[in-house]
């Protein structure tokens, strides 16, 4: 919705906004999702190490409040284009999860 309204209305400020809201809503969630995973899991397990620092995360939290702030304050299309290099920087692997997994003999079930 908020993206198909970006396009319809020309990336006006309020558009953008919406869009950069719902992006940092979802990191959020991301990390209450994660948090009860490793409460599930216990805080000794393979699951809640390989978890642990999330620095691309928190980057993604505060470029997505930057664009927020940036597009309330009149500049649409720039804080469209720091989300876009923001989503970029998600194609580059996190290998921790991977690495540890194949270092460790505990199995997922």
């Amino acid at each position: 919705f908020a993206s198909a309204s970006m396009g319809e209305n020309a990336f006006k400020q309020i558009t953008v906004t919406i869009y950069a809201t719902i992006l940092t809503l979802s990191v959020v969630i991301y990390f209450a999702l994660i948090h009860l995973l490793v409460r599930l899991h216990g805080k000794g397990s393979l699951f809640a190490k390989s978890f642990t620092g999330h620095r691309k995360s928190y980057i993604t939290l505060g470029l997505n409040v930057a664009a927020i702030a940036i597009s309330a304050v009149g500049f649409p299309k720039s804080a469209f284009i720091l989300l876009i290099i923001n989503s970029l920087a998600w194609f580059i692997p996190n290998h921790v999860f991977d690495h540890r997994s194949q270092n460790s003999k505990l199995k997922y079930n």
